[in-house]
């Protein structure tokens, strides 16, 4: 992904405000649009990595103005048009046009309300087996790969082609990269340390260290060269 919805960020904003004592919400809009993402991911409607992908697709203009919550609301009205008929979401808009307080149907679903709360509370795994050994163990000297995947990917742009260390071992999580269509089969995750002056060269502070977590596929050893079977990689 080579677009102002990088994970890694972009460069040439200025600096990121920082308020130490900010509100979770602020608005109750907000609120609401952080509960109807909430209901419609626990129904199964969609998953965590569709829903990033739905917020990168929001046009790069509109990505870089918009507040976060803007981002949410911008996602699940997309993701809200893949499941509902498009005549049925103008009937109701129609209706609320003519009659802002026209009463809304409400579907309490007890059981779902408790689900959410926990999952909330005490969070979520999606890791599940991999039939096969790790490729990498703590210490192991690894390199990411040098991609650029048209669409969703937790593979920061800033983070290509550079050398790390394996500092830890996660469980196997489905590729964000695969889950956006469907294809949830596991792949095993890892924390790998770069030096910070391997990220960003004579520009990074002096000694700082960052830590990434990365998926398998992102990654290969130090001495492999460049595969050109991956059609997304490059070499420099």
């Amino acid at each position: 992904m080579n677009t102002p919805h990088d994970i890694g960020g972009m460069h040439g904003l200025g600096a990121v405000p920082w308020q130490t004592d900010e509100p979770v919400f602020h608005a109750d809009w907000e609120r609401t649009i952080f509960s109807i993402m909430l209901a419609l991911a626990g129904q199964g409607r969609f998953n965590a990595d569709h829903f990033r992908s739905a917020r990168e697709k929001v046009p790069a203009h509109r990505y870089l103005t918009s507040r976060y919550y803007e981002l949410w609301l911008q996602a699940v009205e997309r993701l809200v048009a893949d499941v509902v008929a498009p005549d049925e979401i103008e009937r109701w808009a129609e209706q609320l046009r003519q009659d802002p307080d026209v009463p809304v149907p409400r579907a309490l679903d007890a059981d779902l309300a408790d689900a959410l709360e926990r999952g909330l509370r005490e969070g979520l795994s999606t890791a599940g087996p991999v039939p096969h050994p790790r490729r990498y163990a703590v210490g192991d000297p690894v390199r990411t790969r040098n991609v650029h995947p048209p669409g969703h990917t937790r593979l920061p742009r800033y983070a290509r082609d550079k050398e790390g260390v394996v500092d830890a071992l996660y469980p196997a999580f489905p590729l964000p990269d695969r889950a956006d269509d469907g294809d949830y089969r596991p792949e095993y995750l890892y924390c790998v340390r770069f030096a910070a002056e391997e990220l960003w060269g004579d520009s990074a502070e002096p000694g700082c260290e960052v830590q990434l977590d990365m998926w398998e596929s992102y990654l290969r050893p130090v001495d492999d060269p460049p595969s050109v079977t991956l059609r997304q990689e490059e070499s420099r």
